[in-house]
């Protein structure tokens, strides 16, 4: 799959409920270490309260194998992640 800075991605994520009603607490996980974030529930493909899902990213930077991305929303580590392109699926622009 080819993958660019700039395009917006699903990242598979855990979820648990965040301070706030319309907020969740996610993380993404990879080999390469975690990434954990609060986000708007509008930000994950399934707006669920706590489970599996995926959080909306945006891809920095890419390689021929991996990329890293930053979750949108409030990041308590760095918000980065680094995985592999095989792990990732694009995210429609008429669906979002």
């Amino acid at each position: 799959m080819e993958m660019r800075p700039g395009a917006r991605v699903w990242l598979p994520c855990e979820v648990k409920s965040g301070p706030f009603s319309n907020e969740r607490l996610v993380k993404v996980i990879s080999e390469a270490g975690e990434a954990v974030a609060f986000v708007p529930v509008c930000h994950l493909r399934e707006p669920v309260e706590s489970g599996e899902t995926s959080v909306l990213s945006v891809v920095v930077e890419t390689n021929d194998e991996t990329f890293r991305a930053k979750i949108l929303g409030h990041a308590i580590d760095t918000g980065m992640f680094l995985g592999e392109l095989a792990g990732v699926s694009k995210v429609d622009p008429v669906a979002a």
